[in-house]
């Protein structure tokens, strides 16, 4: 029965085959009746062939147009690029067609001189031919573009015809771009008048068309196709596409860029591809003369930052490491460096730089040149030069019997075999490449765990990268030899790669090990294999595949141990391997910008203008009632004048409601008139239907804006309860003397004796309740009542705006979505004048306290209440525009412009991302078939995103990234989320709560970690505005713009987060970053209104950012520098640029532009070398320094924490939090790192200047102290929690700056020199307490005795 069945399937299989071949012969003479001509395309010619055409080339043709129609045609090709040539017609110029062929075809079994066949009907032209490799497996797609010809010309038609080699079922993803569209984007052309499409095609969301692709039949290499008639295909620039797999869920898209396929379908576009092509193969590369290493020219600084920041754009300003940036301006530098020895000229590169050329545009030339200059058409472009071949190296007879030894061993140990040829020819290459023989030996000598799990640091100057990734060298591989055979393994000489065998053992043994340790297995050529994989694909230098090996744990490993897979020692070499590294190429400083006026950088302080600094918003709304002649304008006039008199009038306030219709609301103090006491809540208001008060009770208590029901003694007349029970409606009566207009009032009595009585809150409405009238439109009217608008407790501050921001955080559903409706609501309000008698800088430093609070989690992020992405985007967004308005128009006040941007420093900018939040992780999820199964820390995380995303997320993002990248190592999620401020229980708490461990997926951990670094990109760009790299990428198009800023952008990108303790660098570092800032600032960048505010918004992110740099790299080195009387010159390089930085940051910053103009006046000193007239000199500027920065801390502190206490303590923030709030504003702020500099310099100077040995940095409150008893202590800290019965002074030895003063102590004396910032320094002059330094031993041992 077996025979039977297997006999009966042999004959199907015959059939069908019949079947095919009976198929193709139809094919074929369906083909030659219709007349249709297949062109063959190849690499050195081209023919098309008609049945009966003569072989000799003739003018004309049918049509005369003059293109491929109608006779044999020799086309010849131009070699243009690798892999792409061009087609002409050397007999017709205006008929041309073009012919790209893209991809690493080299290596796959379809090579370069394959034809490439193209159909064309009669009376049909080809335009155009593009062919594309769609993987490394042989995979291509072929489009020609065709059109008919008419009269001399081609008809306005286009037809696409696409086809693939390709198994799987692709679906053409496709659009078009208009000739005149400025946008670029896809124009979808589905009516009849427009095209034919292919049957099936789709409408994707209105942003693609989807057409499948058909099977074809006759055609040995082409397995499926598609046919697309553009019948307007003039009018359209070109085609765009992608193409996808729907059985194996990928997308292709164009290997070479990484962008969209694109085709050209105009006869102009056609031609400019042409032109690019025949320009890009005109520049033979036998034109340049190679320069040999010391013939290159140096490279000027600022051509560095510049290349690395177009290099880093030109990447799509991906997320980087701090060493990733440094590692790639290095290998800048290096490609510079050999594209000028291969004879291209600064002119050429400064071209780039400047914008003229772009970066993808000079990578395509210099592939192309590459490619003529090369004799093969499967070279890799720009091969790096091999290394010259210096004379023999005499290599001991020991060494070389070592190193054959361990070839021998490798290779087995086979009997007889000879390895000393081998040996020899591996440590000659070794020495060639930069080895010693010390260090070759002493790798041999080690033993082969060592060898395995750390990699000697080769000195070897590596090689420049190549700009485009090239397919990897061929290697062979290794014969397999049996035991005993004695022919000796030939070493493959044509590989270019050198691999350490340390890194080729460690590679080895972890392809070893996830292979789950087999016996006698031998994994060396699949090491190899995959290093040259990752040098090829994905550009990897061997440095960084040896730090993934060793930073990359196996599973097993990773769940056991719970530990980094590096060891100390393992990480000390690998550290000691990149500090080698970095030193073979110097990171060149783009120049300093010209010197900086100081005084250009004074900003403007509003003049108070009788007693206020703009307007006051009541006179301003009765002269603009009086002007309208308003029916209100008497009643609001006696208001006015009641409220600044000696009248009743306690509060007032005027609502618009609309249709030039307002609502007065007075309260009067009526206790001396009326013998029970009561203040009297009077509403008036013009509006021509009849309304009705729909209005509750406000207690005192945290939660004021809880209704609640008033008592029936508190009612007017005509007034009813309501269904809810919390509040009553009463109507509206007529005003006893009416005017010309009637009006409509209310008045509520409240007995003063009710204290629990906070205020009223309310809403107007129709009798019908067909129409509401709220605050702004959505937010009910609150009134509060005098004296009673504080909460209980030990805050008296009585400010309006206080009481507005706390009312809105007690509301029962509360989200950052409604804070930031709220504020962006009240920052109308501080510009209107309407608070702090229109002192702008005030209102936005209360605003600054409340959006500060916030971003610190001191206040509630959600509370019943969901917020979609989007949403909270779209909210962010408007939060953020409307500061950079306010502070365009605030221009006139520097105070307000700083509270201004300090308030963005505490949101994110939002913006078009937030769907992308909600949609991408979903994307995710679904691309790596991760199900959506409750129980599981992705569905957990997935759901919050949905609901309520917060810039919690993040962190979040960050945590599972670091727990992947480390193996599934669940102590590194937990490091990232304790580092960022996120605890286990801040975790379950919220109202989606992720209670779950992340879960690890070892078969997709390199997918996820990229798409999570692209998801962590989109998170940043919503919540994290001041991300150096976020806002650098949002602010290209101004940086493009100046040369100057490119280049201090791109060494500060290269370099952030280094920190380095080098003054030298660590000035270098802060030198750019202040520049930058300066440049930003002189150029208006963030006064522009170019779409929308949102270009000068991003520049003020950018700013932030900067600062932020600046600040992290002075605390960093301030550690290491010298206080002796040699050290004082790297500390006095950095006041200079610190001082800078100060100035761009603070509002009123006029005492310290002067002090920056007197320190650059004073003489420089750069040795050290200084006479004590001019120590003398430096000091007193230095004191007065430090005097303007004490200033500003008091000024900020009197100004910030007694309304940061007061909001603190009514809105339930931690303890520690409301009592450091300013000083922590200080110390995070640039004044700080100012403060640290000058604290290192005083010392030495007052040591040059032959000064006393007092140093006073909180001057006492009287000029004679009177104490008891003076007490000594080792430390301060041991003592500090003591309370003193008696004033009494404290000698102390060690004071760190962070400890708090004794009660009852009136000074303290030390040793220690603690920066005038410091937390003891704040509060000792806070508190009027003496805190001075003793820089004399002999006179403090005397004290202390």
């Amino acid at each position: 029965g077996g025979a039977e069945k297997g006999s009966a399937r042999a004959e199907r299989g015959e059939q069908h085959r019949e079947r095919q071949r009976r198929r193709r012969k139809q094919e074929r003479e369906r083909e030659r009746e219709s007349g249709v001509k297949r062109m063959r395309i190849s690499s050195t010619s081209a023919r098309v062939k008609v049945p009966g055409g003569s072989s000799a080339l003739r003018r004309g043709g049918a049509g005369g147009g003059g293109g491929l129609v109608g006779h044999q045609q020799l086309l010849t090709s131009r070699q243009a690029r690798s892999r792409s040539w061009r087609v002409l017609d050397p007999c017709f110029a205006q008929a041309e067609g073009t012919l790209e062929r893209r991809g690493e075809d080299e290596r796959k079994r379809r090579s370069s001189t394959a034809p490439v066949e193209v159909s064309l009907r009669a009376g049909e032209s080809l335009l155009h031919v593009s062919e594309y490799m769609l993987d490394d497996k042989g995979h291509f797609i072929t489009v020609s573009v065709l059109a008919e010809t008419r009269g001399g010309g081609y008809s306005a038609g286009r037809t696409v015809r696409v086809s693939s080699n390709h198994p799987g079922h692709l679906i053409f993803h496709w659009g078009v771009v208009k000739s005149k569209s400025k946008s670029q984007s896809w124009y979808l052309p589905t009516k009849r008048s427009e095209s034919v499409l292919p049957a099936g095609t789709r409408n994707y969301k209105k942003r693609a068309l989807q057409s499948p692709f058909s099977k074809t039949v006759g055609h040995d290499d082409v397995e499926q196709q598609i046919l697309i008639e553009l019948k307007d295909g003039e009018k359209y620039e070109n085609l765009n596409f992608v193409l996808k797999d729907t059985i194996e869920n990928k997308w292709y898209n164009e290997l070479h860029s990484e962008s969209n396929f694109r085709i050209p379908l105009t006869t102009k576009a056609i031609s400019h591809v042409q032109e690019s092509l025949s320009s890009s193969s005109s520049s033979s590369s036998s034109s340049r003369k190679r320069l040999q290493s010391w013939e290159v020219p140096e490279i000027p600084e600022n051509l560095c930052g510049i290349w690395a920041y177009i290099k880093w754009e030109f990447a799509g300003c991906p997320e980087r490491s701090t060493q990733d940036a440094d590692r790639e301006f290095q290998e800048g530098i290096r490609e510079m460096k050999f594209y000028l020895q291969e004879g291209y000229t600064l002119e050429e590169l400064w071209k780039v730089a400047n914008g003229e050329v772009k970066l993808r545009d000079f990578y395509s030339s210099v592939d192309l040149e590459a490619q003529a200059e090369s004799t093969s058409s499967v070279s890799p472009p720009l091969p790096p030069p091999p290394p010259p071949m210096g004379p023999s190296v005499d290599i001991p007879e020991q060494l070389l019997g070592i190193q054959a030894y361990i070839l021998w061993e490798q290779a087995g140990k086979p009997d007889g075999a000879d390895f000393g040829e081998e040996a020899r020819a591996l440590i000659e290459e070794k020495v060639q490449r930069g080895w010693t023989l010390g260090q070759v030996e002493k790798d041999l000598k080690e033993p082969k765990s060592a060898r395995e799990s750390s990699a000697p640091p080769p000195p070897s100057t590596p090689s420049p990268p190549t700009p485009t990734p090239s397919p990897p060298p061929l290697a062979a591989k290794p014969e397999s030899k049996a035991k005993g055979q004695a022919k000796k393994p030939r070493p493959n000489r044509k590989e270019p790669m050198f691999i350490p065998e340390a890194l080729l053992g460690l590679q080895a043994y972890i392809l070893w090990e996830h292979a789950g340790k087999p016996d006698g297995a031998d994994f060396s050529a699949q090491a190899r294999e995959e290093i040259e994989r990752l040098v090829s694909e994905k550009n990897m230098s061997l440095e960084q595949i040896e730090g993934l090996l060793k930073k990359d744990p196996s599973p097993k490993d990773s769940r056991k141990k719970k530990k980094s897979s590096a060891s100390p020692a393992k990480q000390e070499k690998v550290d000691q391997v990149r500090d080698q590294q970095a030193a073979e190429v110097a990171v060149p400083v783009p120049p300093e910008s010209k010197s900086y006026n100081p005084l250009k950088w004074i900003k403007p302080e509003a003049k108070q203008v009788g007693g206020s600094s703009v307007p006051n918003l009541v006179r301003e709304a009765v002269e603009s009632e009086k002007s309208k002649e308003s029916p209100l304008s008497e009643l609001i006039e006696a208001a006015t004048l009641d409220s600044s008199s000696e009248g009743n009038v306690t509060w007032m306030r005027v609502y618009p409601m609309g249709n030039s219709c307002n609502l007065l609301a007075v309260v009067r103090d009526e206790n001396e008139n009326d013998e029970s006491g009561s203040y009297v809540l009077t509403l008036t208001t013009d509006l021509p239907n009849k309304v009705e008060l729909h209005w509750g009770i406000l207690k005192q208590g945290k939660r004021r804006s809880k209704w609640t029901l008033p008592e029936s003694s508190l009612w007017p007349s005509k007034t009813k309860e309501c269904e809810d029970g919390i509040s009553v409606d009463t109507a509206f009566g007529q005003y006893r003397s009416p005017p010309k207009v009637p009006l409509q009032q209310v008045s509520i009595r409240v007995p003063s004796e009710s204290d629990e009585i906070f205020g009223v809150s309310f809403v107007v409405k129709s009798l019908d309740a067909t129409q509401w009238w709220k605050d702004g439109g959505h937010s009910n009217y609150v009134v509060p009542f005098p004296n009673q608008n504080r909460p209980t407790g030990d805050d008296n501050l009585q400010d309006a705006l206080v009481d507005e921001i706390v009312d809105r955080e007690n509301q029962d559903q509360w989200t950052l979505m409604h804070r930031f409706n709220a504020c962006a609501e009240l920052i109308r309000g501080v510009m209107d004048g309407n608070f702090y008698g229109g002192d702008r800088g005030k209102g936005f430093s209360t605003l600054y306290i409340w959006l500060r609070y916030s971003s610190m989690r001191q206040l509630t992020w959600q509370r019943n209440y969901n917020t979609q992405p989007r949403i909270l985007s779209g909210a962010q967004e408007n939060l953020t525009l409307q500061l950079t308005r306010s502070f365009r128009e605030a221009s006139d006040c520097g105070s307000a412009q700083q509270w201004a941007r300090m308030c963005m420093s505490c949101v994110g900018k939002g913006g078009s991302n937030g769907q992308k939040i909600r949609d991408d992780i979903l994307h995710i999820m679904h691309r790596h078939k991760i199900k959506e199964v409750k129980g599981t820390w992705m569905e957990e995380w997935h759901q919050k995103l949905h609901n309520n995303t917060t810039p919690d997320d993040v962190p979040i993002c960050e945590a599972y990234i670091g727990f992947l990248e480390n193996g599934g190592n669940g102590d590194v999620y937990w490091r990232v989320l304790s580092d960022a401020g996120i605890t286990r229980e801040r975790l379950e708490s919220f109202d989606r709560p992720i209670v779950c461990e992340p879960e690890d997926f070892p078969d997709k951990r390199e997918g996820l970690i990229s798409d999570f670094r692209d998801y962590l990109r989109v998170l940043k760009s919503v919540h994290s505005g001041t991300d150096l790299q976020t806002a650098a990428s949002a602010c290209n198009s101004v940086i493009n713009q100046n040369n100057d800023l490119k280049s201090k952008l791109g060494y500060v990108l290269s370099q952030a987060g280094m920190n380095s303790s080098d003054p030298e660098s660590a000035r270098a570092f802060i030198q750019c970053a202040v520049d930058a800032r300066a440049i930003l600032h002189d150029t208006g960048a963030f006064n522009s209104t170019q779409d929308d505010g949102r270009q000068a918004r991003d520049c003020l992110y950018l700013d932030a950012a900067l600062e932020s740099q600046i600040r992290a790299s002075a605390e960093s080195v301030a550690g290491s520098l010298r206080t002796d009387s040699s050290g004082w010159v790297n500390a006095a390089k950095l006041v200079e640029p610190l001082m800078q930085n100060l100035c761009l940051s603070t509002g009123d910053n006029s005492e310290l532009c002067y002090c920056l103009q007197a320190w650059q006046n004073l003489p420089t000193h750069h040795h050290g070398s200084i006479s004590k007239e001019d120590a003398l000199l430096v000091s007193s500027v230095v004191d007065r320094m430090k005097r303007a920065v004490g200033d500003l801390s008091d000024k900020m502190t009197a100004e910030l924490q007694p309304v940061a206490h007061s909001i603190g303590t009514r809105t339930d923030c931690d303890r520690w939090t409301v009592e450091l709030f300013t000083e922590e504003v200080v110390r995070g702020g640039p004044a700080f790192s100012v403060s640290l500099v000058l604290s290192m310099l005083e010392p030495s100077l007052r040591s040059l200047a032959e000064l006393g040995c007092w140093q006073i940095i909180s001057p006492a409150m009287e000029p004679t102290l009177t104490a008891r008893n003076v007490y000594r202590s080792e430390q301060l800290y041991s003592c500090m929690n003591l309370s003193f019965s008696q004033p009494c002074v404290l000698v102390c030895d060690r004071v760190t700056g962070e400890e708090e003063i004794p009660e009852n102590c009136v000074a303290v004396l030390t040793r220690d020199s603690p920066d005038m910032l410091s937390h003891i320094a704040v509060r000792a002059r806070n508190e009027k307490v003496l805190l001075a330094t003793c820089h004399d031993e002999i006179e403090f041992e005397r004290i202390k005795s």
